[in-house]
């Protein structure tokens, strides 16, 4: 089963928090932050155990250590006499090695796969956390639309505005209620599209716990260093040169290397070695560019956090104005439409930073 650990050094990965987005104010808990992690652990979990690819690889598994342990015990019986051939030679000295070497590669093909399980799962439970906040936003929305609706028919009333400034005000309050609907239907579909991810019973369905991730940022060139080290893909050709290069071994001891039983070996290592050095140089490029997507990720949250508090005086200025009659409705629900507009989009660059930091995460082997 896949173990989620915290990012050394680089990325602190905290959650913690219960978002509360009652006119932009926040309030963290951490005893939410166990939640929140003991819950994307288990549903984690849960996709990995019931992913029908990776019970496959299971059994791709056992059949390799079986094949393992059949030609270790087929070697042994191998005479010198038979040794003394190149076929003999290789299935006492290649054939024993090349399936520890392919046992090796199938738990790292299960363990990309585990990974791959993970980050959708992951995803799947950002955008559902992401869409629970939008809810939040829009239901402060509505409170404001209220209020902006009580305002206008007092105003109306002492003659200030006009009755096409009440109607406008109930117009823009109808709107918000309407879009805070679909976004709720929006989460109870990307629960299911979760749940389905899991293979969990609809009647089962997971509850996403309301909270927000704690945005932070230190990357380092050790990373580069680590990233490289952990990835399967390098991982796995190298394997397989070790492999051509026992075979390298084992054909050199029957066939002068001028022969075309060595050269063919030999030209299928340099073949091997480059697919090495070019996947190499794409798995640093990847690193490399998803640290500079983070840290521009970072720099874009900070900026609408700044926005959002902004708009958010704005419009408690232009609300006591139009309480004054000193402006129109007009011009406090375009400052209403960008409040919640720019807070939206702050929950969408968190999201998206924090897509990119569990992405990265599993880039170097910090899950």
């Amino acid at each position: 089963m896949l173990k989620r650990k915290k990012m050394n050094g680089l990325i602190i990965l905290s959650i913690m928090i219960i978002l509360q987005f009652a006119m932009g104010s926040y309030s963290f808990s951490a005893a939410v932050k166990e939640d929140r992690e003991m819950q994307l652990e288990e549903a984690i979990n849960e996709s990995i155990a019931n992913n029908s690819l990776l019970k496959s690889l299971d059994y791709v598994i056992q059949s390799k250590q079986i094949q393992l342990r059949e030609r270790q015990d087929s070697s042994k019986q191998i005479s010198s006499k038979q040794e003394s051939f190149i076929e003999g030679g290789k299935a006492k000295y290649f054939l024993p090695f090349d399936a520890k070497i392919q046992l090796e590669i199938a738990k790292l093909d299960k363990e990309e796969q585990e990974n791959n399980v993970a980050l959708m799962t992951t995803n799947a439970y950002l955008d559902a956390l992401y869409l629970q906040q939008a809810i939040q936003v829009l239901e402060s929305g509505v409170k404001r639309a209220e209020e902006q609706v009580k305002i206008a028919k007092l105003n109306y009333k002492v003659g200030t505005i006009t009755k096409v400034d009440v109607l406008s005000s109930e117009v823009q309050l109808e709107m918000v209620k309407s879009e805070l609907e679909q976004v709720r239907n929006n989460l109870e579909m990307k629960k299911m599209q979760l749940n389905q991810v899991m293979n969990r019973p609809p009647l089962n369905p997971l509850t996403i716990v309301n909270e927000e991730i704690e945005v932070k940022a230190n990357l380092n060139e050790e990373e580069l260093t680590k990233g490289l080290a952990y990835s399967p893909s390098l991982k796995k050709l190298d394997l397989e040169l070790q492999s051509i290069d026992k075979l390298l071994e084992v054909t050199k001891r029957y066939s002068p290397e001028n022969t075309y039983a060595y050269q063919s070996v030999y030209s299928s290592k340099l073949v091997k070695q480059s697919m090495l050095e070019e996947t190499k140089s794409k798995v640093e490029v990847g690193i490399r560019s998803q640290q500079i997507k983070i840290n521009s990720l970072f720099e874009k949250v900070q900026v609408m956090q700044q926005q959002v508090e902004k708009v958010e005086e704005t419009y408690r200025i232009m609300l006591e104005q139009y309480k004054a009659g000193m402006i129109s409705y007009q011009d406090l629900a375009n400052t209403d439409q960008l409040w919640k507009q720019t807070s939206l989009d702050e929950l969408q660059a968190k999201l998206d930073y924090n897509r990119a930091l569990y992405e990265y995460g599993y880039m170097i082997g910090n899950k």
